[in-house]
């Protein structure tokens, strides 16, 4: 139900093609593993464009800590795939609110370096031996 509700939200920008709801994404080093709420197909351009969206059903702005959860998506799926999202989203339908922004954009926008050198050096010092939280 959540996977047809946003599909149908997202229906003026998005053709999503496929919706993979709670996908498991496997651990590295100290980081246990993780469960995004979706990870949608768009290829509407021609192209396949993976989103990982979390889906936050409360009544309060975003926090830091939502886009701290999504870095550590980006990083176990990239870990996992060996391909880096195009993009995240968060969405709340409680507040009626949502952010969807590209994974190369977030990155020069909130560290002002490339994304694939932020998740590659967070996958290193997660993955290291001898680093623990």
């Amino acid at each position: 139900m959540l996977a047809k509700r946003l599909n149908s939200y997202c229906t003026l920008t998005h053709a999503f093609t496929s919706i993979e709801v709670e996908p498991s994404l496997p651990g590295c080093g100290w980081i246990s593993g993780g469960l995004p709420d979706l990870i949608a197909n768009d290829y509407s351009s021609g192209m396949s464009i993976k989103t990982l969206v979390e889906v936050k059903a409360v009544n309060r702005p975003f926090r830091s800590v939502d886009l701290r959860q999504m870095v550590a998506y980006v990083v176990l799926y990239f870990a996992a795939h060996q391909r880096i999202p195009d993009a995240l989203a968060v969405v709340n339908p409680v507040k009626g609110i949502a952010l969807e922004v590209g994974v190369s954009e977030f990155f020069a926008d909130v560290v002002g370096v490339p994304s694939s050198e932020v998740i590659n050096n967070l996958l290193v010092d997660w993955s290291t031996a001898g680093v623990s939280p």
